[in-house]
């Protein structure tokens, strides 16, 4: 029991510049994790176009039904 209670004031009594420290490695980490999600999206094409036919110059095809 003694045990916890020590943790538990370690914790509670860790200096500021612990948690700063902590804060930034969690910031770095996350903005590296970002932009290795864009470079993978860059890399599968997310900015690539591909044109599917010669009507129409979008990425994809689609018709107009006009009722009557």
């Amino acid at each position: 029991m003694e045990d916890i209670e020590q943790k538990e004031e370690m914790w509670s009594s860790s200096s500021p510049s612990h948690k700063v420290i902590l804060w930034g490695l969690i910031i770095i980490i996350l903005f590296l994790d970002s932009l290795l999600v864009i470079a993978s999206a860059i890399k599968r094409g997310f900015l690539k176009k591909e044109v599917l036919s010669e009507n129409s110059n979008f990425g994809f095809d689609f018709k107009i039904i006009m009722k009557q």
